[in-house]
């Protein structure tokens, strides 16, 4: 019995072990997604910011005026975690949409005098 017992428990633990690294890597990829992803233009620098995104991925990136005309359409990957994308936006509203098979992203933003 108590060899059983010590069997058991061994077993127990290598497999709560084993799934410690699953559940961190979960972790990690559950904060990359489409509800936790921001974008913003940084006027200073003249970028649009996206992050945080999958690293090593192409992106469409489609950016639209407030009328629905398109400004500029781009295939991108981005830098680490995050896109940085170099381009001269006006003062107006705009509406940013990032594509790819597992991340879909659209957000209306504003761009001050």
């Amino acid at each position: 019995m108590k060899l059983f017992f010590t069997i058991s428990f061994f077993l127990l633990s290598f497999t709560l072990l084993a799934q410690q690294p699953v559940d961190s890597l979960k972790n990690n990829i559950a904060s990359v997604s489409a509800e936790n992803a921001n974008a913003y233009y940084d006027k200073l620098s003249s970028k649009l910011i996206i992050g945080p995104v999958y690293e090593n991925e192409n992106y469409k990136l489609e950016l639209y005026d407030i009328t629905g005309t398109s400004i500029q359409s781009i295939v991108i990957q981005p830098n680490g975690k995050m896109i940085e994308f170099n381009t001269w936006l006006k003062s107006g509203v705009y509406i940013l949409i990032v594509r790819n098979p597992h991340f879909n992203l659209t957000r209306k933003f504003r761009v001050g005098s």
